[in-house]
């Protein structure tokens, strides 16, 4: 009888570690998983805006539509940069400050996707901003703009 309560309390001590393990290493987990999703979501945002500006630009001079993107988890602003930029309409100065140098470096970077905790440029041919710089804040689940096929581009506002 007491072979059998011995192993019974080492069985449940190792149900204990094994369980104590697994909570251990899934908390461990959680973040990256949550970093990957947003990635993923990142990319969605870039395919997205790429697709739907040159569905755009492929319709007849002077057609318009209205683009409902999907925002990506983290995004503060999507800003957009055109020929003739104008950066004080951008509220937050460090963001300013690192979109101008970031455009000054590398001028074919006119798509900028401002996150919690980062920058990151984007080039989308045939694009240019009627007021030289718009920055877009997400509303809900989606960023909401205008674009305009002008010809030999699209006009963003």
């Amino acid at each position: 009888m007491k072979s059998a309560q011995t192993r019974q309390i080492f069985f449940y001590i190792f149900a204990l570690i094994v369980m104590a393990f697994i909570l251990y290493f899934g908390f461990l987990l959680i973040p990256k998983v949550t970093n990957l999703f947003c990635e993923v979501e990142s990319g969605k945002l870039k395919t997205s805006l790429e697709t739907e500006i040159g569905k755009v630009y492929h319709l007849g001079p002077e057609s318009s539509r209205r683009l409902n993107i999907p925002s990506s988890c983290g995004l503060r602003q999507l800003c957009f940069v055109g020929n003739d930029p104008n950066f004080r309409v951008i509220e937050d100065e460090t963001s300013r400050r690192i979109i101008e140098l970031r455009h000054n470096e590398n001028p074919e970077e006119n798509v900028f996707i401002l996150t919690e905790d980062d920058v990151e440029p984007l080039k989308i041919e045939n694009i240019d901003v009627k007021q030289g710089t718009l920055c877009i804040l997400p509303q809900g689940n989606s960023l909401s703009f205008r674009a305009e096929n002008k010809g030999d581009y699209v006009e963003i506002s």
